[in-house]
């Protein structure tokens, strides 16, 4: 209320103002005004909700930090499509561009293997998609046996 009254509107009193209700309405406004910048912002409301610190308690022993937090690193949205594991290049060498496309899809962003074959324009994408990873499956159990020449070589299952 203090710094309300020590606002800038109270040359505007003998001008413009006349009447009490004015004058209390224009306090009010600046009041509230002065109320929410003196206010802490874990206190305030964002679209209807309270803002909460990341170190507030979820559980015993956990804040919301550690909940919430993401542990990703800014490149690694730039690096997504970038394979290191030789394993991995060598299956998908084997794979056609859009088989290619849509294993890549798939193993990128969370969706469906029928949603990754969509979003590479199969015709049939629930049948493309399982085409897909009943391949990749196949690939990976022979790529296996082929690295490790002791272990046996188990049934392909489709």
């Amino acid at each position: 209320m203090e710094m309300a009254l020590l606002g800038d509107w109270v040359g505007a009193l003998g001008r413009h103002l006349r009447r009490d209700a004015e004058i209390m309405e224009l306090l009010h406004r600046h009041t509230q005004r002065e109320h929410r910048s003196l206010q802490p912002l874990w206190e305030r409301k964002s679209g209807g909700r309270t803002v909460r610190l990341l170190e507030a308690p979820v559980a015993s022993g956990v804040s919301l930090r550690d909940v919430i937090a993401d542990g990703g690193r800014p490149e690694d949205g730039l690096l997504r499509g970038e394979m290191e594991d030789p394993r991995v290049l060598a299956v998908l060498a084997d794979l056609a561009p859009s088989e290619k496309a849509v294993a890549m899809a798939y193993s990128t962003q969370r969706m469906t293997w029928s949603q990754a074959a969509a979003l590479g324009g199969a015709g049939d994408p629930d049948a493309f998609g399982n085409r897909v990873r009943r391949k990749l499956r196949r690939l990976g159990l022979r790529h296996r046996t082929a690295s490790s020449p002791c272990t046996p070589v188990p049934a392909e299952v489709e």
